[in-house]
């Protein structure tokens, strides 16, 4: 009956599980799931590996359990048989009925509880291992959800300083891209200018006054001008119309200009990880402080299934954001 039970309630909240993520999906605004499987697999992933750490305490928790119950019973009954053994040294009134009672316990124990616990029944005393076994863990709960929670809320504002860091360094290369690329159009502009004279002056005649302009050609210009003149543009067709079109025309105000902006987008980037790294530390407090609610609940609720249900979900959601949480890089300045 028992396994019924389990059976219903397990397709019960499947299926609620399933209807709640249909009707989420259904209403969510566009980027509000994931629409990727990479994405997809890294949370489930995750959440993968919080169940197996889960699965694996319980399995823990199984075998020391076993272990108690066996190690606790070998001590009950050598209590009982050396209380036994005691009481025959009492008068013979206090020994027959010490006796007699021990052995009743002793019936009472191997006729009754022992088949209860074999049956999976409870029986009507309190269990002191389930009690101490429940303030232990709600001890641990609340303690590593409080520690959990201030490492989470210290790193979510490291990576936003960090992100501001990098949107900074982002802002000043493109700054610094933009000076460069201003220098290169004024360099280029002044070569124009020298060349339309020399080439007027050329076409004029005025060799001392083309001399004058070809002099005054710049450093990064000359080579083009070399390369240019080389190819006999006059007479030959397939040459390049001006030497700005020719390969050895290069500035390097222009490769600096092109350097910076390509920094200042990977800065960018670093800064969009760096903003997502914060939200999932931001998101990381508040499964801690969920999973410190229900350690700290469970301690004022009396009914031991309520209370071990409660527990449980704050474990789950304890050790499950803390397999997530060490997945994350860390930032630390001292």
């Amino acid at each position: 009956m028992n396994f019924v039970w389990g059976v219903v309630i397990i397709a019960a909240a499947v299926a609620v599980a399933v209807a709640a993520m249909l009707l989420v999906r259904r209403r969510a605004p566009d980027g509000g799931y994931f629409n990727d499987g990479d994405r997809a697999s890294g949370v489930f992933g995750v959440l993968a590996t919080g169940f197996a750490l889960l699965l694996g305490l319980i399995v823990f928790l199984a075998f020391t359990s076993y272990d108690e119950s066996k190690s606790g019973a070998e001590a009950e009954a050598l209590v009982v048989v050396q209380q036994f053994e005691t009481a025959q040294f009492l008068p013979p009134a206090a020994r027959r009925q010490l006796s007699g009672e021990l052995i009743c316990y002793g019936r009472s124990v191997v006729g009754q509880e022992w088949p209860r616990m074999q049956a999976g029944s409870e029986s009507g005393a309190v269990n002191p291992w389930g009690l101490a076994l429940f303030r232990t863990m709600e001890t641990v709960v609340l303690a590593m959800a409080a520690v959990a929670i201030a490492w989470s809320g210290y790193q979510a504002s490291r990576w936003t300083g960090e992100q501001a860091k990098a949107f900074s360094r982002a802002n000043a290369a493109r700054v610094e891209s933009t000076r460069s690329s201003n220098l290169a159009n004024s360099q280029t502009e002044i070569d124009v200018a020298t060349f339309t004279q020399w080439v007027n002056s050329y076409a004029r005649n005025e060799t001392k006054l083309a001399d004058f302009y070809r002099q005054r050609f710049r450093k990064e210009f000359k080579p083009a001008v070399e390369a240019w003149i080389a190819t006999r543009p006059l007479k030959n067709p397939d040459a390049p119309l001006t030497p700005f079109a020719t390969p050895q025309y290069r500035l390097a105000a222009s490769a600096e200009a092109e350097r910076l902006e390509a920094k200042a987008g990977a800065e960018a980037a670093v800064a969009t990880r760096n903003i997502q790294r914060a939200t999932n530390y931001v998101l990381g407090v508040v499964l801690f402080s969920t999973a410190l609610f229900f350690g700290g609940i469970s301690t004022r609720i009396g009914n031991p299934r309520a209370r071990a249900v409660i527990l449980g979900m704050g474990c789950v959601v304890l050790f499950g954001t803390l397999a997530w949480i060490a997945t994350f890089p860390i930032s630390i300045s001292i």
